[in-house]
């Protein structure tokens, strides 16, 4: 396949991934001022830079878990906070489930000074959000899991890194819809999208295995 036949495959698997999540959030209502006056004003690209930073972190967190509990996650209703989102976490067997809630605050936070600042937001649409945030992301983070893949680890490298990427998509995406949502619909997405790259490890462990077993 083509590199950008490949390209546009891959993106369209990570825009339906994204949406699975939007959905979590339900349609955008009028944007509610936002009281907390000591956010700082972020950029676009001072916003990604911060996004990428702290959903990375609790990627590292997440990679290192073991026997994670999907299952709980995936029956997970009517979420009110981050305490809550804590508690979810650590009943399905996430040892670092108060390191990771915190991350997910203080990216909430960023998503409420972001929308604070650009309320043009409210104006445009769920896809056009997505392709703004999308380009900004593709702009700031390595293109290396494009390119032509060779060994066995290097495959399961580079299908880490989408994992990470299609993460951190569907996490800025849903922050930024949800945080011109009313109710809390980010944390929802976080829990959504923490189920996905999960999944998507699991699948890249798999597809390793199976890939050493055919090489020997």
């Amino acid at each position: 396949m083509k590199y950008n036949e490949y390209y546009k495959s891959f993106k369209k698997t990570i825009f339906s991934n994204v949406f699975s999540v939007i959905n979590l959030l339900g349609s955008c209502t009028q944007y509610d001022d936002i009281t907390q006056k000591t956010l700082e004003p972020l950029n676009l690209s001072s916003f990604i830079k911060k996004q990428l930073k702290l959903s990375s972190e609790i990627i590292t967190l997440l990679k290192n878990e073991k026997g994670i509990n999907l299952e709980i996650l995936e029956n997970t209703q009517n979420i009110k906070s981050f305490e809550q989102v804590e508690e979810i976490l650590a009943r399905a067997n996430i040892k670092k489930a108060k390191e990771i809630s915190k991350l997910m605050s203080q990216m909430d936070l960023n998503n409420k000074s972001f929308t604070k600042n650009n309320i043009e937001l409210k104006k445009i649409s769920g896809v056009e959000i997505e392709n703004i945030i999308t380009d900004e992301i593709d702009k700031q983070l390595s293109q290396s899991y494009f390119l032509k893949v060779g060994s066995c680890s290097e495959t399961y490298r580079i299908s880490q890194d989408r994992c990470g990427r299609d993460f951190a998509i569907s996490t800025v995406v849903s922050g930024v819809v949800g945080a011109l949502t009313a109710g809390w619909g980010f944390a929802a997405g976080m829990v959504a999208a923490s189920i996905s790259f999960t999944t998507c490890l699991m699948d890249a462990d798999a597809d390793y295995n199976r890939c050493r077993e055919s090489e020997n």
